[in-house]
């Protein structure tokens, strides 16, 4: 389905936890989350902001597919 997408939030106490990946039909694409996000509003802010962002980089580039985190 076009415009459907599974975003999975990996957010723990140790750098290996935090994350964000999204994917969408098959493709996968994701980013390590910021260390200074210490509270869930502030993680909810910033997701709101990167999940258009990420969707509309994963349409621009429909051959790729790679998983991106803790980087």
């Amino acid at each position: 389905m076009p415009g459907r997408g599974l975003l999975r939030i990996l957010y723990g106490t140790s750098p290996q936890k935090k994350g964000i990946t999204f994917s969408n039909q098959g493709r996968t694409k994701g980013e390590a989350v910021p260390k200074n996000l210490r509270t869930l509003r502030q993680l909810a802010l910033y997701m709101k902001n990167r999940v258009s962002l990420l969707s509309a980089n994963m349409r621009a580039e429909r051959n790729s597919s790679f998983i991106y985190l803790n980087q």
